[in-house]
């Protein structure tokens, strides 16, 4: 992962931090000037307890100088669901990327390396500010406009990509794929229509968003049903698309460009980036249900992009990954939600700041079980980590895993601590980050990998009688089920092109449906006849 992505994402960890400090400091603050009224009128309150409230608002003003961004100036309520807006170069985030460009830089001295950081953080900061000015000006876009007229809202068509026309889909390799062209009404300075901006995805995967789009929004539960017909169907000219597609359409484009922006924008120019987007195999999902009986499984870090289950948690839950099923934010997921217990999965991005908190999300939930445990409360809860090694030590260590080394020893320390499996590098392998996008799948890992099992203490005793986790078959069934296969994939593709079939014809891409799809009632996709359309005279 680059450095420039897990800055972004530490940020955005210590930005909710200072947030929810921010707000707890105002809570207090209103309590104290609650209290000194009632100390007014009573004599009970003497000046040890005024010095106390004096140190606790020296305190809370202190922790309020580091919450302040680089530009010296207050944060928004709102803020953008990307870009840092508190972002500081006394943050660990901050502290960390320093020394990584110190690291990895001879030409630049640590004064150097600090005027970078500091002068990223006031352009992560004003962009944000810019952008939610912008959007308050533009105003919030509802649903509701698009069932008006076809020109309230700016439409988004979709277009088959042909790569025996087209030589910038060389690269994929002759696999089959969608074009989301948003067509702009600005114009440039000559005067002429603004060039169109085009985002791209694969057919299998606009298949899947579609699948689980209908699994939230065209049920019988809902009130007004949004049935998206088949893309072969639509054509070319969004005017004559239903408002289901145009919604549709437009919440892919913003899933679209919200992930690769989160990447550096990389995915959009030429496929690079998104290693933090990359998940496990299919097979590795069946192993850990095959171990369990059959449970359901909740993914604690995914996205609708790479989501192999019906059940997953996603960073942009509040205002785009709910309509395709997403639960809501793991770090924002409230005790008690993990009550029944069950096995769940993280697979979370290699960023330090991020696995050191959710290390400790983890064991508060786990906590909570083991005291439903002691009031008579079964609760056997697991959480299977799955991070990059931090083992190695000396010069076989990077600078990143000794970052990471806090949160990797902490897991493997705690008291939940369970089993720890080791798979080599070059011997396991995951599937691409850019998945979407590309025309492979698999691709092999350069590192060594730790899968880390924590318990609670009801699942601990469950695992003496039946061995689920702990017994020889797990971890032999698990370096199969992670075993890479990208050789394999690629073997496939130059058979494939050697014998002139398409790879939408004879590759298996091994995208497996979801588990929702099998319980969804069953949507009619049957293409719909249209008029005849009346010939114009030229």
């Amino acid at each position: 992962m680059p450095s420039l992505e897990r800055w972004i994402i530490d940020s955005k960890m210590e930005e909710r931090i200072k947030r929810q400090l921010l707000k707890a400091q105002a809570s207090q603050e209103a309590h104290e000037s609650g209290a000194t009224v009632n100390s007014n009128s009573s004599k009970v309150k003497d000046d040890r307890w005024k010095m106390r409230q004096k140190r606790k608002r020296r305190h809370l003003q202190s922790s309020l100088e580091k919450h302040l961004t680089s530009s010296g100036l207050r944060p928004h309520t709102d803020f953008d669901a990307v870009l840092p807006s508190m972002a500081d170069v006394e943050d660990d985030a901050s502290e960390r990327l320093l020394k990584e460009i110190e690291r990895g830089t001879d030409d630049i001295n640590a004064l150097g390396a600090k005027d970078i950081v500091k002068e990223l953080c006031e352009q992560a900061c004003d962009a944000s500010r810019h952008l939610q000015n912008l959007a308050n000006h533009l105003g919030t876009l509802v649903s509701d406009q698009y069932f008006g007229k076809a020109n309230g809202v700016a439409r988004i068509s979709l277009e088959v990509n042909n790569p025996d026309e087209s030589e910038s889909d060389s690269q994929s390799g002759g696999d089959l794929s969608y074009s989301l062209v948003y067509s702009r009404k600005t114009k440039n300075d000559g005067g002429k229509k603004a060039k169109p901006f085009v985002v791209k995805i694969n057919v299998h995967h606009y298949e899947k968003l579609r699948d689980m789009f209908h699994a939230i929004h065209d049920t019988t539960a809902c009130t007004q049903p949004l049935h998206v017909s088949p893309a072969m169907t639509l054509g070319k000219n969004p005017n004559r698309y239903s408002p289901a597609a145009n919604i549709f359409h437009h919440l892919i484009f913003c899933l679209l460009l919200r992930y690769a922006s989160l990447s550096g924008a990389q995915q959009l120019l030429d496929l690079r980036g998104g290693g933090m987007q990359g998940a496990i195999h299919s097979e590795v999902f069946d192993c850990i249900e095959k171990q369990d009986g059959g449970q359901d499984i909740t993914e604690c870090f995914a996205s609708p992009l790479n989501v192999y289950t019906s059940r997953y948690f996603s960073i942009f839950h509040n205002d785009l990954d709910w309509h395709f099923g997403s639960c809501g934010d793991f770090f924002s997921v409230p005790m008690g939600f993990f009550r029944k217990g069950g096995v769940h999965e993280a697979n979370p991005p290699f960023s330090p700041g991020l696995m050191l908190q959710m290390v400790e999300k983890m064991e508060e939930h786990l906590s909570f079980a083991d005291s439903m445990s002691s009031k008579g409360h079964s609760c056997a809860l697991s959480f299977i980590v799955v991070v990059p090694s931090c083992s190695s030590k000396g010069a076989d260590q990077n600078i990143i895993q000794k970052f990471a080394g806090a949160s990797y020893r902490s897991m493997l320390k705690s008291r939940f601590f369970s089993k720890h499996i080791i798979l080599n590098a070059r011997e396991h392998g995951y599937v691409e980050g850019s998945q979407h996008l590309r025309p492979t799948r698999f691709k092999e890992s350069q590192y060594n990998t730790s899968i880390v099992i924590l318990q609670s203490a009801d699942a601990k005793d469950r695992e003496v009688e039946s061995k689920c986790f702990m017994g020889l078959d797990f971890e032999q069934n698990a370096r199969e089920a992670f075993a890479s296969r990208h050789q394999i994939e690629l073997e496939k593709r130059r058979e494939n092109n050697a014998g002139g079939v398409t790879d939408n014809d004879k590759v298996d891409t091994g995208l497996v449906p979801l588990e929702f799809n099998k319980e969804k009632r069953k949507i009619d996709d049957t293409p719909r006849k249209r008029g005849k359309k009346s010939k114009k005279k030229r």
